[in-house]
């Protein structure tokens, strides 16, 4: 079973409205410039409004742009740098934060956006180096802390590095050394317990579900929940092999925000293993609305799984045809396919003809031939390859058996010709021994005149 668990998003800012309270010196370029304070609004207008569109773009950064030029405020190129960022224009957004970071004294959200920038570009080693700038800026910033734990987090997964989980978490201690009811902190520290624990330390996750007690006694107190520390305990659950205990902490988590995805997948999930097709399907209904991209594709697979549990099968062929759609080189839609061909669709055509299965096994082909040199595949590929074996001496059998039922058939014709046959030559006999009786009943009844 497939378990989810959310990554930390990078946050980029917000515009920092406010500028210094001196009065600005005429400037023929722009003799009626906007104060930053209405500069701000209108942005966040615009982009409630959608109307954000590229000339708003060029004159809202423009504007906070010339406001830094007058004034060496290092808020006004990171809101120019924030506005460019929010229309997709990265390079300006750089270089605007590059203006802002650049300052005497620099700036941390500044050189915190550029290592987001780094970082969704792949840079990741500049998107660290980034973060570190902000922090040697301001040590009590925390925006740059969680970036960093989020980074290093990343490169402990994807190298299994030790020394980059250490930093993660020494990250998000120090987060609750400065705010001890960052509740954000407590969902990356029991994430990334809950990562090493997933990958075999089990003694992490006690201190991940430590972690997660700790956060919602404090969520607790304020009166609020939080979605993610539910889910990571559900997820702990699932570790340990407690589908119900995992079920009823994806439920809570939804309860706490309906559009939690994960918990919206990992409660399908469950109810998958469960057997409780229609629970599944519902969550899967909402998370097909939130997912795109890889979770787009894991929703329609679990949703295809859940339309084959409930016996609709057009609608299951439907879905794994949409995963296809989502991701064309992910093999695990051809598998699922296969298996719905071979085990419930090929049952319902007469044996006349094998399309069903001809499909089946041309989507465990296609699967195998997708899925060659992928580790996390290999068992499948084998199960495949059994299906295919299956399905060969289901073929075998067909065969074998319209042949025998073709002989049959024709014994059957040859034994009722026979029987015709003997029957006619038996009313043949009986004719001519009738008409020997009548000749010999004749002769002998004769008169003499």
């Amino acid at each position: 079973m497939m378990v989810l668990a959310l990554a930390v998003a990078v946050c980029g800012g917000c515009v920092a409205s406010g500028g210094r309270n001196e009065p600005v010196p005429p400037d023929d370029r722009h003799v009626s410039l906007s104060s930053p304070e209405s500069l701000a609004a209108a942005f966040e207008d615009a982009a409630a409004s959608g109307a954000l569109g590229p000339e708003k773009c060029r004159a809202l950064a423009g504007d906070f742009q010339r406001w830094f030029e007058r004034t060496g405020d290092p808020k006004m190129a990171f809101n120019a740098g924030v506005v460019w960022e929010r229309c997709g224009e990265d390079e300006s957004a750089a270089r605007a934060y590059h203006d802002a970071a650049s300052t005497q004294a620099g700036f941390a959200a500044a050189h915190n956006n550029l290592g987001a920038l780094a970082y969704r570009e792949d840079r990741v080693d500049d998107a660290i180096r980034h973060y570190q700038d902000a922090l040697r800026v301001d040590v009590y910033a925390l925006s740059p802390r969680h970036n960093l734990a989020h980074a290093y987090r990343e490169r402990y997964l994807n190298l299994g590095s030790l020394d980059a989980f250490a930093k993660a978490e020494r990250q998000l201690q120090a987060v609750l050394a400065i705010e001890s009811d960052n509740v954000r902190a407590y969902e990356g520290l029991a994430r990334l317990y809950y990562d090493r624990a997933h990958a075999g330390d089990r003694s992490y996750g006690l201190l991940a579900r430590v972690v997660i007690t700790q956060g919602q006694r404090i969520l607790d107190e304020q009166g609020r929940a939080s979605a993610e520390l539910w889910n990571l305990r559900g997820l702990l659950a699932v570790l340990h092999e407690e589908p119900s205990r995992a079920l009823r902490a994806f439920e809570k988590a939804i309860e706490a925000d309906p559009e939690h995805l994960d918990a919206r997948l990992n409660a399908a999930l469950i109810d998958l293993r469960l057997r409780n097709f229609s629970a599944a399907d519902e969550h899967l209904v909402v998370a097909s609305k939130l997912a795109d991209g890889e979770r787009a594709l894991e929703t329609a697979l679990a949703r295809g799984v859940a339309k084959r549990g409930r016996g609709d099968y057009a609608a299951a062929e439907a879905a794994y045809a949409k995963a296809h759609q989502f991701g064309p080189s992910d093999p695990r839609a051809h598998y699922n396919l296969g298996i719905l061909y071979q085990e419930h669709l090929a049952p319902n055509v007469d044996s006349a003809g094998l399309r069903e299965v001809d499909l089946a096994k041309r989507h465990f082909e296609r699967f195998i031939e997708s899925a060659a040199g992928q580790t996390q595949h290999a068992a499948t590929v084998a199960e495949a390859k059994h299906r295919i074996a299956n399905i060969d001496e289901y073929v075998d059998v067909v065969q074998v058996g319209r042949k025998v039922e073709a002989e049959a058939l024709r014994l059957e014709v040859l034994e009722r010709q026979a029987r015709e046959a003997r029957r006619l030559e038996l009313l043949e006999l009986e004719r001519k021994a009738q008409d020997a009786l009548d000749a010999a009943g004749s002769t002998g009844n004769s008169e003499t005149p």
